[in-house]
């Protein structure tokens, strides 16, 4: 039995509500091994069996800028861990904002085995703010392509005098 009951990781706000820690771990191909139960209920699903081997962008909302999801698989096949702030998406059709911070995990000869992932809740600020960049990128990629998407967000960060994990540290604060 979930430690947690739905009504408390979900408000009305689509933000979990929670200073639970939530986990997951999948394989090297990004095929999920692991899930906790919490996931489970956020997601309206019967049980983690659900998850067993299928591919995690099944916990990526489609509205998370394609310009992020590709800086955040660079990252994580570069060996260096990375944090995402995303909206999992639901079986029922809602979501809710979660911080992810990846870990790369490597066997005694130095191979990347696997990838364990810690999630958390965001404040209603960082929200927010990440909105904010979100869907300006969402808007240039709907409309210019995903290229000038990542263009607009490395000047964004340029001007900001911060690499996108700065950035993020940055506004989970708020």
């Amino acid at each position: 039995m979930s430690t947690i009951e739905k009504s408390t990781l979900v408000s009305s706000d689509a933000i979990s509500n929670t200073e639970k820690l939530v986990l997951s771990k999948t394989d090297i191909n990004f095929c999920i091994e692991y899930v906790d139960e919490d996931i489970v209920v956020l997601r309206n699903r019967s049980n983690e069996l659900d998850y067993s081997k299928k591919s995690s962008t099944v916990l990526y909302h489609a509205d998370i800028p394609k310009a992020i999801l590709k800086r955040f698989w660079v990252q994580l096949h570069g060996k260096r861990n990375t944090v995402l702030i995303n909206k999992n998406p639901m079986d029922d059709g809602g979501y809710y904002w979660v911080i992810i911070d990846f870990e790369a995990k490597f066997n005694s000869k130095s191979k990347m085995f696997s990838f364990f992932a810690r999630r958390i809740s965001p404040t209603i600020a960082t929200v927010k703010e990440i909105s904010k960049l979100y869907q300006k990128l969402q808007s240039i990629e709907q409309t210019m392509g995903l290229e000038v998407s990542e263009k607009y967000l490395m000047r964004f960060l340029k001007d900001r005098k911060q690499t996108f994990d700065e950035y993020i540290k940055e506004i989970i604060k708020l």
